[in-house]
């Protein structure tokens, strides 16, 4: 519901890559950062990435036990050739 992948990957499948993205969320579920480490692939699959995650924000808050001040996490993000 909030990921539009760009029309040349979706539809055309004409592009395909990767994203390896940083991201952090508060104990409320707010994004606090959000950033691409690593990337191979058609610009326009970067910006529909970091996208979807910002569309996504907030967050379900994290658990009152949570370990750690924040949640940080490391994901990657693969757009596989389709054809």
């Amino acid at each position: 519901r909030n990921w539009f992948p760009p029309y040349a990957y979706g539809a055309l499948g004409l592009i395909s890559g990767y994203q390896l993205v940083d991201l952090e969320v508060a104990p409320d579920g707010q994004l606090l950062a959000l950033d691409v480490v690593e990337q191979e692939g058609h610009e326009a699959l970067t910006e529909s990435t970091l996208t979807t995650f910002r569309a996504f924000a907030p967050y379900h808050p994290l658990p009152d036990h949570f370990p750690e001040p924040t949640l940080k996490l490391r994901v990657k993000v693969i757009y596989p050739r389709l054809r």
